[in-house]
């Protein structure tokens, strides 16, 4: 008496549409999460670098406005330590000068 494997070809062709329809929903899930249109080289790979080059100098350019408020921020912040600096310079100054 034989062995007899039987094969449910429905099932696997349902079981592999199942799982296209999987990764295009986790595509597009990816795609609403991100706020962009492009999540990955394969969506556009022009536009992704362009989208890239955009974002980092976004971050830059938020950075270098940070910068300039704290360097344009009055003296009263820095001011006891710098009086303090130029207290010791002084002092240096004047003790080699002895």
């Amino acid at each position: 008496m034989g062995l007899r494997i039987k094969t449910n070809i429905g099932s696997i062709v349902a079981q592999h549409k199942l799982h296209e329809n999987r990764e295009k929903l986790e595509h597009t899930q990816n795609k609403l999460a991100s706020g962009s249109g492009i999540v990955k080289a394969s969506d556009d790979a022009a536009g992704l670098a362009i989208s890239e080059a955009l974002r980092a100098t976004n971050r830059a350019t938020g950075q270098n406005l940070k910068n300039t408020q704290v360097c344009l921020q009055p003296w009263p912040r820095h001011h006891h330590s710098l009086v303090g600096l130029v207290g010791l310079y002084l002092g240096f100054l004047w003790k080699s000068l002895q």
